[in-house]
């Protein structure tokens, strides 16, 4: 039991900070371009 759980848990775990990471340069790039154009 404790195996596939860790595995579940893994897999929830890892891709939060990455989807984080993309939505902060998402943000970045698109405040960027919105100061820009202003």
């Amino acid at each position: 039991m404790q195996g596939p759980l860790l595995i579940g848990m893994r897999v929830l775990v890892v891709p939060v900070p990455r989807w984080r990471h993309v939505a902060v340069l998402f943000i970045r790039d698109w405040r960027r371009r919105k100061r820009l154009n202003s």
